[in-house]
This record gives structure tokens, sequence and C-alpha cells, in this order.
């Protein structure tokens, strides 16, 4: 990808603008003193380029800036952002100014959102909603988009890693830059393609869905096991209760038992629904009997009741008027109607001809037929049935679940995984036919370490007795290692000016292997922030206990290797590759030393002095 930046701009929140301009294909150098500014120059690029939280300081800059901004030119086309200062550095605001020309505005306006911005630039960073993550991590989510800041991790040496042993890529103490650079590695390097990455990700889903499957088919042979050692002892006792008919044994096929179990079930079930259903019937029998024969009676004594009421003008007649009637016929009936009159009356006085209590006897019965009823519901609503034997019917309950259970872990079904399994592993090693051969990944680590060698052998002098080591880069760690000549074990050196070259060595061999293939993802820019802190580390002392005349001669020597090696590399990539690439290098050495070497790819930028002259300018005037 062809990168460089052109501009840091800063609008002052009184008005005022301020840049620092940048030379292409040149070693940038911004020099001066501590605590002007130089490493904020790398935050201000992190900060425009998306950042989700900073490290620009509040004091002196960020409480005096409005807008941050840098201009750029990617793949030929100049552009320009901007993004407002923070209020909080842990959640920086989502306002941009973005110009698809390079317009430098007098004062910026928010016209662009983050997701807008990003999706821009991402595309000349060749990242599309096709370039995702190929597997999970912690942090990372599997097919979550990769973002341009993860290729960015290939663009900055700071000063909290350059001599670092164990760590040589920023933000790796953050979880997820971590992973995204273990994710991103050989697509930066151009050994994979999108292709490759989308193809990754098929290979793990796949793998994964093979893993369950293969856990479930385990799980469920490991049941069947076990289930079948119990099936001879549970069809044996279902005999010996006559639950199964005795024509089946422990070789019946599972589909047969478990029929011959829901008959037997069925019909116990249907048995004791119509036992129960002629207990219903018999009790409604004997309720309507004796409601009619309540009715019959009360009907035969309310007429007996009229007819003893039809006969009491006789008794009347008979008492008042009996001696003046001469008739003997007539006396004859009134004596006959006298005799009726008073067997009525002795009728009526008499009890019931069955001594029962018809009122309770009825309770009693639509009670046990109210219950009944709810019994025969119960049966048909629930599929249950009751038997006087408790074991059968308990054994019954766990006989039916565990047939059921086998018959699910019947081995056709579990063949059945199998197959699916077979299935998807024809197609992941179809897929993985697909991937780069393994081997191209070794061939990629053995080119960088013999690019490593390479900008090693032109730091022998500076490296010492480490100058004819070789280097082993550790894909794991991501970290580079010296192995003596004729071993093949790493050596631990422990030199902090040691470990400040070999970081350099492996990001100037990073980036050639990345022009190399070509690759599209990675931007050919570099920002080195003081790697003279192993020999000039005056940032982490008293600012007078240290100046340059007091470094050693041989330290002096060795800063100057490292500058001559940037300074060639520039050349090399130039001349070799006829690609373009820029270094920005903040530095608090004095501007005699670079001016006194041969440096013709050095482009100085600034001197920061303290007191008079820094990042943000000490008494700025309007332009």
């Amino acid at each position: 990808m062809k990168f460089h930046i052109k501009k840091i701009i800063l609008w002052h929140k009184d008005g005022f603008k301020e840049s620092l301009d940048f030379a292409p294909n040149k070693v940038n150098v911004i020099t001066g003193d501590s605590l002007t500014g130089k490493t904020s120059i790398m935050h201000i690029i992190d900060y425009c380029f998306f950042a989700s939280k900073t490290k620009i300081p509040q004091k002196i800059i960020n409480e005096k800036i409005e807008w941050y901004g840098i201009q750029f030119s990617i793949n030929d086309k100049k552009l320009t952002l901007a993004r407002k200062y923070y209020t909080d550095h842990n959640n920086p605001p989502d306002l941009y100014y973005f110009s698809g020309i390079g317009d430098i505005p007098e004062v910026p306006n928010d016209n662009y959102r983050e997701k807008i911005c990003k999706e821009i630039i991402e595309k000349e960073f060749s990242i599309y909603s096709n370039v995702t993550i190929p597997y999970p991590g912690y942090k990372l989510k599997k097919g979550s988009k990769i973002s341009l800041r993860y290729f960015m991790l290939f663009n900055t040496i700071s000063g909290d890693i350059i001599s670092s042993t164990s760590v040589f890529f920023d933000k790796q103490y953050d979880t997820k830059y971590k992973e995204a650079l273990e994710r991103i590695f050989f697509l930066a390097l151009g050994i994979f393609s999108l292709e490759t990455i989308s193809t990754q990700e098929q290979i793990k889903k796949l793998e994964l869905d093979i893993q369950k499957l293969t856990n479930k088919q385990e799980k469920q042979l490991t049941e069947l096991d076990l289930i079948q050692k119990n099936k001879e002892e549970l069809v044996n006792k279902a005999l010996s209760l006559g639950i199964l008919p005795s024509s089946l044994n422990q070789d019946t096929p599972i589909n047969d038992i478990l029929k011959s179990l829901t008959t037997a079930i069925n019909q116990n079930h249907n048995k004791n629904i119509h036992k129960l259903e002629q207990q219903r019937t018999l009790l409604i029998q004997k309720i309507r009997n004796l409601e009619e024969f309540k009715e019959n009676y009360s009907r035969v004594k309310k007429i007996e009741s009229i007819e003893k009421e039809s006969l009491i003008p006789i008794k009347y007649i008979n008492e008042n008027f009996f001696k003046l009637i001469e008739s003997n016929e007539v006396k004859n009936l009134l004596n006959h109607f006298t005799m009726e009159l008073k067997e009525l009356e002795a009728n009526l006085k008499k009890p019931l001809p069955i001594n029962i209590d018809i009122k309770n006897l009825l309770n009693k019965l639509n009670a046990e037929l109210n219950e009944i009823t709810e019994q025969i519901k119960y049966e048909k609503e629930y599929d249950l049935f009751y038997e006087n034997d408790i074991e059968k019917f308990m054994f019954l309950g766990e006989l039916r679940y565990r047939l059921q259970h086998l018959k699910n872990l019947d081995k056709d079904n579990i063949n059945e995984f199998g197959t699916l399994i077979e299935t998807q592993k024809k197609e992941l090693d179809y897929l993985q036919g697909l991937l780069p051969d393994k081997e191209n990944e070794s061939i990629a680590i053995k080119i960088l370490e013999e690019f490593i060698d390479n900008y090693i052998v032109q730091s022998k002098t500076a490296l010492g007795a480490y100058g004819s080591y070789k280097s082993i880069f550790n894909i794991k760690n991501m970290t580079v290692e010296l192995r003596p000549p004729n071993s093949i074990f790493a050596e631990n050196t422990g030199s902090s000016n040691k470990d400040m070259f070999l970081h350099l060595c492996l990001f100037l061999a990073l980036h050639e292997l990345i022009i190399l293939n070509n690759s599209p993802f990675v931007p050919s820019f570099l920002i080195l922030d003081q790697p003279s802190r192993p020999y000039y580390n005056r940032e982490n002392t008293n600012k007078n206990d240290l100046s340059w005349d007091e470094v050693k001669d041989s330290d002096k020597e060795k800063m100057s290797i490292a500058l001559k090696l940037i300074n060639d590399f520039i050349k090399h990539i130039s001349k070799s590759y006829e690609h373009e690439f820029q270094i920005i290098l903040l530095e608090h050495i004095p501007i005699s030393m670079i001016q006194k070497e041969d440096l013709e790819y050095f482009h100085l930028v600034e001197e920061f002095i303290e007191g008079k002259k820094g990042l943000v300018k000490i008494n700025p005037t309007t332009n």
C-alpha cells in the first residue's frame, strides 16, 4: 500500500492553527528536549485514526487544542482527517472532519461520524465487509470485521517497548490487539489472501461442528452400551410381572417391545375405563329407581289425602243427621263411606312400606356417581391407569422411559451421526486443500528471518558478539530471539541496546516482506519513538543528570549505526523495490549529530526546545 503522512495540523481553541510538514520517502525527524510533545505526535496520529482511548496529555496539549488533524496520501489520493478534542481520554468523541480531496479548513466542522470515515479509509486498506476475524478469541468475536487499526500494529515502535525483550509489538497488553495480531499476521504479510481468511473461517466452523457431533456420538454410544447391559434384566422383569407377553425376550427389537408395551397399557387403560363406566351406569340406574319410587309413593299419598277430604262431609252428616234419616239404603251408604274414611285415615298414618331413608341414600349414591365420573374424566384426559400392584405400576413407567430412551439411542441413529461426521470431514478436507500449503508459512518465516539477519549484519558493530548470531522469529510470542551460529537454540542475551536493534531489524524486515509480497493491508510507514533510549535516557532521570556530551562515545557510535540503518532501509526499498516508504523518527539527540552523518534520506521536520518551542507553541500568534 502506498501511504505517507503529509501534515499534522492542530487547531487551537483561541483560533490559532499550526502544522508540521512531513516528506515522503524520507526519515522525518522531530528532535529536541524532553517534555516538549515529541511522543504526542504518535498519539495524535493514533487518535485521528479512530482510537477508542488516547494518551494525548490533557495538560499543555489537549487543554489548548480544539481539533487534531492529519493530511495524508494513500494510494495516490490526498485525504484530510480531523477529530475533536477529548473531554474523557477513555471515551473520545465521535466527531470528525473529513475531506476526500485533502482540504484543510480554517476551522473544521464535524461533517462525518467515525463509522463513515472508517468505511471510506478502510476501502483504501482493501478492507471490506468480507475481511473478518477467522476464529474467535477471548475479546474478538468470530466473523467480526477486521479493523484497519489491527494492521497499524506494524507501523509503530513506541518508547514503551523499543527496548523490551518480551514485547515487540505495541498494544500487546490489550487482549483484543494481542488476539488480532495472531489472526491477521500472515494476512498482513501477504501470505494469506482474503479468500484464505474466508476459507479459514469456514474451516473453524466445520471443525467446531464436527467436534460437537463427535461428542454427541460418543456420549450416545456410552449411554447405549450402559442401557444395553441392563436391557435383559428389564425385559425379564417385565415378563415376570406379566407386563409383556411371553413371546417377547431380550433379543426382540426395541420398536416391537414398545409396541407391545403400548398395547398392554392401552388394554389395561381401556379395561379400567370400561369397568368404571359400568359402575357409573349401575349407580345411575339405582338413583333413577329410587327417585321413581319416591315420586310414585308421594303421588299415592296425595290421592289418598284428596279422597279423605272428599269423605269428611260424611262424618258431619253421620254425627248430625243420622237419626233423622229413616231410609236403610241411605244409612247403609253412609256406613260404607264412614268405613272408607276410617280406612284412608289409617293408611295415611302408616309408615313407608320399606324401612329406608330415601333422601340419605340418594345423597350417598349421587356422591359415588360424581366420584366415578371424575375418575373416568381423569383417566381419559391423562391417559393413566391404576393397578393394585404398586410395583408393577412403578416398573411399567420406568420400563417405558428406558426403552424409549434406548430407541432414541438406536444404532441406526448413532450411525447417522457417523455419516454426517464423515460428510463434514470430506468437506473439511476439501477446504483445507484450498488453503496455501502450511509450508508457505514456514517459508515466509524463513524469509523474514533472512531479512532480519541482513539487518543484523548491517548492525554488527553495534551488536558486538551478537552480530554473528542468527535470528529466530517466535511466531507464538511474536518476538525475535538470537541463536549462536551452528546452534538451533536461542540464547538469553539480555541487553537493552541489543533489544532496541532487534526491534528495528524485525520491523524493517516485516515491511520489506510486506512490500515484496505486495500486501495491500499495511501502510508503508513506520513511527519510531526515541530509539536512543538505551543510551540517552534523560526522560527517566532528572533533566540535568545527563547531557548528550556525557553519553559514552561507544553508545553514540551505536546510535549512529541505528540512524544509518534506517536511512539505508529507505534507500534499499526505493532502489530495490521501487517503492515509497516513510519513517517518522521522534528523538532527542542533537541535530548536529544527524547533520554530521551522511544521511541522504533524513528530513528535519522540527526541533523542539523546552521553554521556547514545543508541539504546542508557547506563545502562538495567528497566521
